[in-house]
């Protein structure tokens, strides 16, 4: 158990999601089939103690790759809230102490094959407000009282079956972003599972060593979607971006030790 707390305690800071101080690893939790347990490690990077309420909420992937609130399944939604179960569900965190959250699949033996995902939701409770003022105090005007709530959300997969995710690469082109050029290219999927993986545009000319140019790690395409727009910031390692050769886009397997490639596809930049 301290061996996994050290590796996930030695990964928080740059793979964490962070929000007000608080780090939760990993970023998504896979469990495969078969598998009935798992852990999320969060730890409080704040100066004081700060309080979470944790619950299960569905997501939705938007067609421009963004999350957004699903309260109710929609058409080919698959949640995992019937199948998950999850303890403590309000943690006290004070600095620097990590704190453990289990999970525990419960699949009933009917389950339909498929890939079933909700999000565990780490919200912060804020302090109670003050005391009101005693009646007959003097009222000076009306005061508004704005208190944020920070909070994490981070996906649990469950897949249950025979499952495949084919993914492919189309219509590159560059685009002119605020900072800095992007390239952009559409990522779609075949298959019954979702494709999580790692961007990487190179440049390629005749006589040179290929350069990377771009790069986006932990790309996700969630089921039911088919198909999302990334962008991928480019930043040319000395000087000009190039006007030569090609720009080469890999997507690759971000679950995969080896990083096997998915799908590629390439966009020839016009010569000067």
């Amino acid at each position: 158990m301290k061996t996994c707390i050290g590796i996930a305690l030695a990964v928080l800071a740059l793979a964490a999601p962070a929000s007000a101080g608080l780090l939760v690893a990993p970023t998504r939790l896979v469990l495969e089939d078969g598998t009935r347990h798992g852990e999320f490690i969060l730890v409080n990077k704040g100066e004081q103690t700060e309080r979470y309420r944790i619950s299960l909420e569905g997501r939705r992937m938007g067609p421009d790759g963004r999350l957004q609130q699903a309260p109710t399944p929609g058409e080919g939604d698959l949640f995992a809230h019937e199948l998950i179960r999850f303890a403590p569900r309000v943690v006290v965190l004070p600095p620097e102490e990590p704190q453990m959250v289990r999970i525990l699949v419960r699949s009933p033996g009917d389950l339909p094959v498929g890939e079933y995902r909700s999000h565990l939701v780490f919200r912060q409770i804020p302090e109670a407000p003050p005391a009101a003022p005693e009646i007959g105090a003097e009222k000076k005007g009306l005061k508004v009282r704005i208190t944020p709530i920070f909070g994490v959300s981070v996906p649990i997969i469950v897949r249950h079956g025979k499952l495949r995710g084919e993914g492919a690469l189309s219509q590159p082109e560059l685009l002119a972003g605020e900072n800095e050029p992007l390239l952009r290219v559409r990522l779609s999927r075949e298959g019954n599972r979702s494709l999580f993986g790692d961007f990487a545009v190179i440049h390629e000319t005749p006589g040179a060593e290929p350069r990377e140019l771009g790069r986006a790690n932990n790309v996700a395409l969630y089921t039911p979607n088919r198909e999302r727009p990334v962008e991928i910031p480019l930043q040319a390692l000395e000087g000009p971006l190039p006007r030569r050769g090609r720009l080469r886009v890999e997507f690759r397997d971000a679950e995969s030790d080896e990083s096997e490639l998915i799908a590629e596809s390439a966009l020839a930049l016009p010569n000067p």
